[in-house]
């Protein structure tokens, strides 16, 4: 028989197969024998078993691929939920860098681990606003209302045009990182 990609059949029919399988080798068959009539894997086919004679009948049911969820997590759902409430308060990544430090008990928290640490709080990754530290917010206004206006005016009185230019050679390609802020606000 061919092979079967058990992972395209529904959860009954994955336990109907375990089931069949166990019962097979409560009959006498080897596991080679099994995983060829039912066109799984041997190795698959002795999980099956040893599940079943570990847990009973309830290995059979719908088994679970992959880590359990929670698993592997450095912080507590209490811990998680004081660095969500630590996050939207300012300031955000000071806070949250300290809370994390208190809430892991010293254990080095990355920023996957802070990112799943968040996402309780719906938080979506959103780029932030790049400004020059240099910026002077009033110079910009000054320039806006007082000194375009005169360029504007002096080239409509001599019939020319104002051509901009950029010489920051900004690429299309995404350079900044991304920070983490509530949904619909900039960080």
């Amino acid at each position: 028989m061919d092979r079967i990609d058990a992972r395209k059949l529904n959860a009954a029919q994955r336990a109907t197969l375990r089931r069949v399988a166990v019962r097979m080798h409560r009959r006498g068959w080897g596991k080679a024998e099994i995983a060829a009539e039912l066109g799984v894997h041997p190795w698959t086919v002795g999980g099956w078993i040893r599940a079943f004679e570990a847990r009973g009948e309830v290995a059979l049911q719908e088994a679970r691929r992959g880590r359990t969820p929670g698993s592997g997590r450095v912080l507590t759902p209490a811990q998680e939920a004081r660095l969500q409430q630590d996050m939207t308060t300012p300031p955000r990544r000071a806070g949250s860098a300290l809370c994390a430090v208190e809430c892991s008990g010293g254990a080095r928290l990355d920023r996957p681990a802070l990112s799943r640490a968040s996402a309780g709080a719906h938080r979506a990754q959103v780029p932030p606003l790049k400004y020059a530290y240099e910026r002077d917010p009033q110079a910009v206004e000054r320039w806006l209302e007082v000194d375009y206006p005169r360029i504007v005016a002096r080239a409509q009185r001599e019939g020319a045009e104002i051509h901009w230019g950029d010489e920051t050679a900004v690429s299309s390609h995404e350079q900044f990182p991304r920070g983490y802020a509530p949904r619909g606000q900039t960080p």
